[in-house]
């Protein structure tokens, strides 16, 4: 309300200025136009007859004799004049009030070029042609528009440099804005674009400032180059379901923007972005589809391509799942998309082009619906070995499961390839220590994602609630607690007692800023620690005896919320040796030219969990040729296995060969031993 009055302020003061100038005695009058005449009385022009104001009687073909007065500050025209022309108030600076009738049906260009005095105006219904090229161009004080429902188009910088402008409406017959409409309009706040608009021309909202909310109407289909650029205020945009376009630039340092909000997916997925700053996501980080964040999405059917950049940078989703009909993921559509840790793949993608999960260090499963000869004819381009370092399940199907919650409280069933996070629930204050899939709730709770055999998941509660050391959570190894604090600086205890002695990590996950300490069975302080882990998450790693207790304490570091705290049981596997074999299954005493078969024989000496057989080729100089990988599924402890890997030796460069294994390909440190092939 200060800033509407102080603007009024400002305006009055240039009329009473405008009035020093007046000769109050001066009364004139002459032809504007096909049986037009004006007459100037005072501050007052007022335009008569039945007619177009084109045939000016001025010195100047194209603007009529009162053009540019600095002494005009109202404006009638009367019923029945049908055209305002070019130029027509141009640089009247001092006009502050005009009325335009139904009458009206056409304005022409620059009609109130730099009218630096104006306020508010109407367009009636009327006007049915544009808004033509530079028509309000530099009314500095222009606060509010609104464009009657007959206008088609708006022109070339026909509200540019209106820098007070805080509201304009928009017709619902208008189909175009044009390049550089509504450029450096700085106090315009919220714009909505209606349905009836098909363009948003490039630059159209170029440099506004102050702009924070955008909608655009379901028939737009095209958004120009730079149309949004230097929006630095912009913090939300609402893209209706027609877009097909958003050129270079769109939304170029837009850096406060937080929200796309969208309601299509399918349009969304078929959205041609011509290069990395036009998807809004690059800055906002966050889509939601009809106002719900998107974390776990599901590509419709029908979809047949995912574009370039399409989810780029998008750190809301958590898992994606691509309809059968999906056969190519193209250029950078998942990139950087941080948090991104499960994949859904049909059998039927053929290509995964370059850097489409680029960024993605996050992903741990691939779920493919196809059999392993069918994944290893996909086309995997550059920079996607987050999927192709993943661990891939096989066969993956869809299923139906269902939640009991053991209380009054119930979850829907899920169906999907897995359960990919687990599902949280309340019950009167007691702890969800787990999931398991018996309803006696014996052996150990699943681990997420969850995609066994059972279908139906039962939910385990305990009393503690990890408010102190008596009262501290259990907890097993390689499993995840979600928990929230809901106090300042509130400690939360974890009671863990470790099977083997080895070396255990314990850290968080998630968005909260975390500290963590460890504890001995005497609660005696053993180590610290603040930001070692993920962004802000602590990480401690310490070597523990078995069959001791050891606590865990763990707090948000500036106020309150939701964490999820993990103990890791890092595997321990030992390579036994290597043997190669050529591709007939005979064995080879040295390393050949061309394709052969490598075998690495391994044991699994303490734990049933995951890891990674990495093959390492070098050369006879001891040149590093590259690396392969396996990811191992469920080995139990104390088997043997033998996993065969193929290896291009085209050029006959390969002299050497040496296996190790990684605890996963989030910690890529080799773990106990290795074997070589020729034996050192």
């Amino acid at each position: 309300m200060k800033k509407k009055f102080l603007i009024t302020l400002i305006a009055v003061c240039t009329m009473l200025f405008a009035f020093s100038m007046i000769n109050a005695s001066a009364e004139s009058s002459g032809t504007c136009g096909t049986n037009l005449t004006w007459t100037l009385n005072g501050d007052t022009l007022t335009i008569s007859g039945q007619g177009t104001m084109t045939n000016w009687s001025g010195n100047n073909s194209y603007a009529p004799w009162y053009s540019s007065r600095k002494d005009i500050v109202n404006v009638v025209i009367e019923d029945n004049v049908t055209s305002i022309g070019e130029f027509a108030f141009y640089g009247c600076s001092s006009l502050f009030n005009i009325t335009i009738p139904d009458s009206v049906t056409s304005i022409g260009k620059s009609a109130f070029r730099v009218c630096s005095s104006l306020t508010s105006i109407t367009i009636p219904d009327s006007v049915t042609t544009s808004i033509g090229e530079f028509t309000y161009y530099g009314c500095s004080s222009l606060v509010n528009f609104k464009i009657g429902d007959g206008v088609k188009s708006i022109g070339y910088r026909a509200f540019a440099d209106c820098n007070r402008l805080e509201s304009i409406t928009i017709g619902d017959s208008v189909t175009n804005i044009d390049y550089e409409a509504f450029y450096k309009c700085t106090s315009l706040v919220d714009v909505t674009i209606p349905d009836s608009v098909t363009s948003i021309g490039k630059s159209a909202f170029y440099n506004c400032s102050s702009l924070e909310n955008v909608t655009i109407g379901d028939s737009v289909k095209s958004i120009g180059q730079s149309s949004f650029m230097y929006c630095n205020s912009l913090e939300s945009i609402t893209i209706g379901d027609s877009v097909t376009n958003i050129d270079y630039e769109a939304f170029k340092d837009c850096n406060k923007l937080k929200k796309v909000n969208i309601t299509d997916l399918e349009t969304w997925c078929n959205i041609d972005f011509s290069a990395y700053y036009a998807n809004p996501l690059y800055y906002a980080r966050n889509l939601y589809l009809n106002g719900t964040l998107l974390t776990n999405v599901v590509i419709p059917d029908g979809v047949t391509s995912i574009g370039n950049d399409t989810f780029s940078r998008c750190s809301s989703l958590v898992s994606v799942t691509i309809p059968d009909s999906v056969t190519s993921i193209d250029e950078g559509a998942f990139r950087t998309c941080n948090n991104l840790n499960f994949v859904c793949l049909p059998h039927g993608i053929k290509y995964i082009r370059n850097d489409a999960f680029n960024g993605c260090s996050n992903i741990t499963t691939v779920f493919y619906a196809g059999i392993e000869s069918e994944w290893n004819n996909i086309v995997f381009y550059s920079g996607n070995e987050n999927i192709t370092n993943a661990k891939i399940v096989y066969n993956a199907t869809k299923k139906t499961y269902k939640l009991e919650t053991n209380c009054d409280k119930e979850l829907n069933d899920v169906t999907d390839y897995a359960i990919f996070i687990m599902p949280t629930v309340e019950n009167n204050g007691m702890t969800l220590s787990g999931w398991y899939d018996n309803e006696s709730l014996s052996g150990e709770p699943v681990t997420f994602p969850y995609y066994g055999d059972a279908t139906t998941l039962y939910a385990a509660w305990t009393d503690r609630v990890g408010k102190s050391f008596d009262d501290a959570f259990i907890v097993k190894a390689n499993q995840e607690y979600t928990v929230s604090t809901t106090e300042n600086g509130q400690l939360i205890y974890f009671e863990f007692v470790p099977k083997l002695s080895k070396e255990y990590r314990f850290y968080t996950t998630g968005s909260k800023d975390t500290y963590g300490y460890l504890y001995d069975s005497n609660q005696h302080q053993l180590i610290s620690d603040d930001d070692d882990g993920s962004g802000n998450n602590f990480y401690i790693s310490y070597n523990l005896t078995a069959g001791e207790t050891y606590y865990i304490a763990a707090k948000v570091y500036n106020g309150s919320g939701t964490f999820t705290f993990v103990v890791e049981e890092p595997v321990d596997y030992r390579i036994n040796e290597i043997a190669i074999k050529d591709m007939s299954g005979n064995s080879l005493q040295a390393i050949p030219t061309g394709t052969f078969l490598t075998t690495v024989s391994f044991t699994n000496v303490s734990s049933s969990e995951d890891t990674v057989i990495v093959l390492a080729q070098y050369t006879d100089v001891g040149a590093f040729k590259g690396l392969m990988y396996i990811q191992t599924e469920d080995v139990p402890t104390g088997s043997t296995i033998k996993l065969s890997i193929p290896v291009d030796n085209s050029n006959g460069d390969v002299a050497k060969l040496k296996a190790f294994c990684w605890d996963s390909f989030g910690s890529m440190i080799p773990l106990g031993n290795s074997a070589s092939f020729p034996t050192e």
